[in-house]
């Protein structure tokens, strides 16, 4: 940790000690909750669409010489 002054040390030490021994909420959403919230997201298909779409043309362009 160079760089920082005791005070950030101190405030990085505290931040690592408070953390230790939690857990998280599982009870909020189930991975199965999660993934149909992804699939019904119209954000998602928009970004698949946007990457395949990349993809295409990174083959495409790669390939001429």
């Amino acid at each position: 940790m160079r760089g920082l002054t005791n005070e950030e040390r101190d405030w990085i030490t505290y931040n690592y000690e408070k953390d230790q021994g939690q857990e998280d909420n599982s009870s909020e959403i189930t991975a199965g909750q999660g993934f149909k919230m992804a699939i019904t997201d119209p954000k998602t298909w928009l970004l698949m669409g946007i990457l395949y779409c990349c993809y295409i043309d990174g083959a495409v362009v790669s390939n001429r010489s």
